[in-house]
Formats: C-alpha cells, structure tokens, sequence
C-alpha cells in the first residue's frame, strides 16, 4: 500500500486514504496499525452463525474455480480454523491498541442493513472526514441501484461445509460475548 501510494505521488496524483474491505486483516491488527499507525478500522460486526457458513460458501466457490475436486467438509474445516483464530487474535489485539489510542469504529451489520447512510455519517464522522452532497447522492443512487431484495437468494448452510451450529457458538463465544449477544435483538 505504501508503494502504491508513493506511486500515486510520483505521478502528481493526490494520495487519497485507502478504504480496504476484508476480514483477513482481522489477524493482523497490530502489524497492520504498526505500519499504518493512523488507520481506523471499520469493525463490522455480525453473528458467525451467519458469517461463517457465508464465508465458507464463498471459499467453496473460489475453490470450484480452480479443481474439480473440492471437499465442502475441507472448505468448512479450513474457513472455521481461520477464522476463529483471526478473531482470538483481533479480541487480544483490540484491548491493547485501543487502551493505546488506535482508532475503531465499530459497525453491526443489522445497523447498516436498516440505516446505511446513518452508519456511513457516523464512520465520517469518526475518521474526521467530511460526507459532502455529492457523495451522499452517490451513495443514495447506489443504495437504490443495488437493492438487496432484487438480488438472487444464495442459499448454504453451516451443514452442508460439515459445521453445527453449537460448534460455531463454541468458536466464537468470546466474540459473540462481546459484539453479538447484547446486539442481537437490534
């Protein structure tokens, strides 16, 4: 990222701030604030018995992409392990850099789903930016092009990639204590 932004400043461009989207770097917080101490991190929270047999459908799908042998259990087995172990890491991080000052936002989905621009004013809001009109129109345009009920369903289950229900409930119960179980009425 640094040399893509040095790049962008080599050519005249603006160095604008890098908005990344991936729960792959749920593990590594604090290598990820040591080299870019001024980010803030979106945390966007929702409950891993939704999450993880998403995730794991989407990993079967890239992996169909590459062989034509692809074991749903493996897939299941291989999305859990990384997972769980991504979020032990981000909880123990995130009591440290937050006692340090390092800046989060933390989102629940359900939140986003019901008032999208609501939470996007409050991730300005906390990163110090301005949401000017345009990008509020943009957005608004966006939101009313990008409905989710016209969308296909994706149908999977924790099942189908070898996962219960309790198990996820296991892996994850530190998380859920402390992001889900008081937000899941919300």
């Amino acid at each position: 990222l640094q040399l893509l932004q040095w790049q962008k400043k080599r050519r005249g461009q603006h160095g604008r701030r890098w908005v990344l989207k991936t729960p792959a770097h749920l593990g590594y917080l604090e290598t990820l604030l040591s080299v870019f101490p001024d980010a803030h991190v979106v945390h966007v929270h929702r409950d891993p018995l939704e999450t993880i047999p998403s995730g794991a459908s989407l990993n079967y799908t890239l992996w169909t992409m590459h062989t034509d042998d692809v074991d749903p259990m493996e897939v299941g087995r291989q999305w859990i392990e990384r997972m769980a172990w991504a979020n032990r890491r981000a909880l123990t991080a995130r009591e440290r850099l937050e006692r340090e000052g390092a800046g989060f936002t933390d989102v629940w989905f359900r939140d986003a789903m019901t008032d999208p621009l609501g939470e996007v004013e409050r991730i300005y809001s906390a990163t110090g930016m301005a949401l000017d009109d345009n990008a509020r129109a943009a957005m608004t345009t966006w939101l009313a092009n990008d409905a989710r009920e016209t969308r296909p369903t994706h149908a999977y289950t924790a099942r189908q990639f070898g996962l219960s229900d309790d198990q996820i409930r296991d892996e994850f119960a530190d998380y859920i204590a402390r992001y889900i179980a008081d937000h899941q009425g919300a």
